[in-house]
């Protein structure tokens, strides 16, 4: 079942999507930035990127423009599989990050929650942040693009 998602919803929103960005970026010569393990510049150097990530997520998340929907297990709605953050009002869909859980993915939820918010095959969709679901989208969906998230947020002018 998808429906919208509600405030309750936000920490785990925004703590997934940190996490799962933050475990795209490795440390040259270790293993990953998963924090508290390894060396202490590694810890020191995931703890920067886990700090700047979550700040740019909660900015996103804060936006009046920002929207989430979620994909819930039919037996109970509070158990949420995926998720997905969009902007509306941009004249194309613009994603800003889906997310499906370990256990739930290769069930096509990420293409239901796009296909919920008006993405086909051949929509151009704009695509704003970096990481597995981001290099998966535009790798199946050739009319999307990238504009970073860090664009994305500047102040006009």
């Amino acid at each position: 079942m998808i429906r919208n998602a509600r405030p309750t919803d936000q920490a785990y929103i925004a703590s997934t999507w940190t996490r799962s960005v933050c475990s795209m970026n490795k440390v040259p010569g270790k293993t990953s930035l998963r924090f508290g393990h390894g060396h202490a510049q590694q810890r020191h150097m995931g703890s920067q990127l886990w700090e700047r990530v979550s700040k740019e997520v909660d900015a996103v998340l804060d936006r009046p423009d920002s929207r989430s929907l979620v994909l819930c297990k039919a037996h109970d709605h509070d158990i949420i599989c995926a998720w997905i953050v969009f902007a509306e009002g941009w004249g194309a869909p613009l994603v800003h990050y889906a997310y499906t859980r370990k256990d739930d993915r290769g069930n096509g939820h990420s293409a239901e929650l796009l296909h919920r918010i008006g993405v086909g095959r051949s929509t151009a969709v704009v695509c704003t942040s970096i990481g597995p679901s981001s290099e998966s989208m535009r790798s199946r969906y050739p009319a999307s693009t990238y504009l970073p998230l860090a664009e994305f947020l500047k102040p006009p002018g």
